[in-house]
C-alpha cells in the first residue's frame, strides 16, 4: 500500500496540506532485526488538541499504521493508543514483534488517523480560516490524517540464503564433474554436481526432512569455502576483495552475518578473526544441527517400527 495523492470531501491532516494550522501528525519507525524476528518500534507525534481529544476522550478515532511487504503479502495494521487526555502531546510509542520469515525485501509503513465512529458535525479549531465555523460528517472508518509513509529493507538471513531465488544455482555439471564444484564468478554462487547427484537434488530438496540434511551435506561447505576465501582475501589484496563486493552473493552473505554479528558484516575485524565453519552454520541456522537431529528421529522411528 502506498499513499497516494487523494482529494477529501472534508478537511484532513497532512504532512504537505493546508486543511490545518499549526498541527502536526506523524510517525516515526525504528527497526532492529534479527535472525527469528524483526522488531518495529512506532513513536507517533500528534500536535492538535481536537484529534487529541477525538482519540483519547471521546474514543472515537485512533492511530493506525498500515504495514505491508509486497514480496510476502504480509499486512498487518498496528494500533497506537493515546493516554486519556485533551492537550497535546508526543512520543506515544508501541513495540510490534513480526516474525523474520514474513517480511522480505522493501517493507512500507502508512500512519493515519481513522475514525472509529460516526462523527456527525465534526470541527476543529485548527481548521484553515476557510473552514472557519463549518462542521463536517464523517463516517467510520474515514481517514482524518495522513503521516508520511515510511520504507525500510529487511533482508533475514534465512532469507538471503534459504530460498530458490537466492545466492546459490545448483547445476548439473559436465560429463568431468565428478564431485561438488562451485564457482563464485557472478551475482550467484554455481554449484556443480554430477548429473547422478544433482537429480537426487532435485527429488530430496523440497522434502522438508531432508531439506537440512542438503544444507549441511551442500550449502554450508561451500559456505566455508566462500568465507576463507574472502578472509583470505582481504588480508593480502584489498583490489581483489573490493572486486567480490560487487556480487549479490556477498551482500547477501553480508547482511546475514550483520544480523547475526550486531552488524559487523564482511568487512569487519571480526569477521577476520572468526571460524568460518561457526560463521557458515550460524548463516544458515545451524542446519548440521538440525540434520543430525532429523536423522536421529529418523532412526528412532526406525526402531519403533522394528
Amino acid at each position: 500500500m502506498n499513499i497516494s495523492e487523494k482529494r477529501y470531501p472534508y478537511p484532513v491532516l497532512k504532512p504537505d496540506g493546508d486543511d490545518y494550522e499549526n498541527s502536526l501528525f506523524d510517525v516515526d519507525v525504528s527497526i532492529v532485526k534479527s535472525p527469528d524476528v524483526v522488531i518495529a518500534t512506532f513513536t507517533a507525534s500528534l500536535r492538535d488538541n481536537g484529534l487529541r481529544r477525538l482519540i483519547g476522550v471521546e474514543h472515537k478515532a485512533k492511530i493506525l499504521c498500515h504495514l505491508e511487504c509486497p514480496r510476502t503479502v504480509y499486512r498487518t495494521c498496528v494500533d497506537i493508543p493515546l493516554p486519556v487526555c485533551e492537550t497535546a502531546s508526543e512520543g506515544e510509542v508501541v513495540e510490534v514483534q513480526i516474525p523474520a520469515a514474513a517480511l522480505s525485501g522493501t517493507v512500507s509503513v502508512c500512519p493515519f488517523i481513522v475514525a472509529t465512529a460516526d462523527i456527525p458535525a465534526y470541527s476543529n479549531e485548527s481548521f484553515n480560516p476557510d473552514y472557519e465555523c463549518e462542521s463536517f460528517s464523517i463516517e467510520a472508518g474515514a481517514v482524518m490524517a495522513e503521516g508520511r509513509q515510511k520504507t525500510f529493507e529487511v533482508e533475514t538471513a534465512r532469507e538471503a540464503l534459504a530460498l530458490s531465488p537466492s545466492i546459490f544455482s545448483v547445476i548439473p555439471g559436465g560429463s568431468d564433474c565428478k564431485t561438488l564444484q562451485s564457482d563464485w564468478s557472478g551475482d550467484k554462487i554455481r554449484v556443480y554436481m554430477p548429473l547422478r547427484m544433482f537429480e537426487q537434488y532435485g527429488t530430496l530438496k523440497d522434502t522438508p526432512e531432508d531439506r537440512e540434511t542438503i544444507w549441511a551435506m551442500v550449502f554450508v561447505p561451500v559456505l566455508v569455502e566462500v568465507l576463507a576465501t574472502l578472509a583470505t582475501t582481504r588480508r593480502y589484496s584489498r583490489e581483489d576483495f573490493e572486486q567480490f563486493s560487487e556480487h549479490r552473493w556477498y551482500r547477501s552473505v553480508d547482511a546475514a552475518l550483520r544480523l547475526h554479528y550486531d552488524g559487523q558484516g564482511i568487512d569487519s575485524d571480526q569477521f577476520q578473526e572468526g571460524d568460518c565453519v561457526e560463521m557458515a552454520s550460524v548463516i544458515v541456522k545451524n542446519s548440521v544441527k538440525e540434520a543430525f537431529a532429523n536423522m536421529a528421529h529418523g532412526w528412532a522411528g526406525r526402531g519403533d517400527e522394528e
